[in-house]
C-alpha cells in the first residue's frame, strides 16, 4: 500500500540561469547540494545550516540588508570565537579568522 500525491505544476518555475538561494536545515543542504551539482546558480546556506525560523528570518534580513560584521558581534566560548547568526562552521580559536 502507498499514498499517492498529486503535485500540480508550479505558476512561478525556476531555469538554469535563475539565481536561487537555500537557507535552512541539512534538507536544504541536500537539495541545494543537488542543484548546484547540476549546475544551477545555487547559494546554498550563507550562514551555514540553520534550524529555527527566526534565525533564518534573521539571516535573510542580514542579506536584504548588509553590514559587515564586527568583533562586538561575536562571543568566545570555551577558546573559540561564534557568532549567533552563523552555524559553528564558521566559528575560529582566531577571531579575525571567525570575522
Amino acid at each position: 500500500m502507498r499514498t499517492e500525491v498529486k503535485i500540480e505544476k508550479t505558476l512561478s518555475p525556476f531555469a538554469y540561469g535563475d539565481k536561487i538561494i537555500f537557507m535552512g536545515s541539512c534538507f536544504s543542504e541536500h537539495i541545494g547540494g543537488m542543484l548546484k551539482d547540476r549546475k544551477f546558480n545555487v547559494d546554498l546556506n550563507p550562514f551555514g545550516v540553520l534550524y529555527n525560523p527566526v534565525s533564518i528570518a534573521s539571516g535573510l534580513h542580514r542579506l536584504i540588508n548588509p553590514k559587515d560584521y564586527k568583533e562586538e558581534d561575536l562571543f568566545h566560548h570555551q577558546g573559540w570565537w561564534h557568532s549567533f547568526d552563523h552555524h559553528s562552521d564558521f566559528s575560529n580559536a582566531d577571531k579575525s579568522a571567525c570575522l
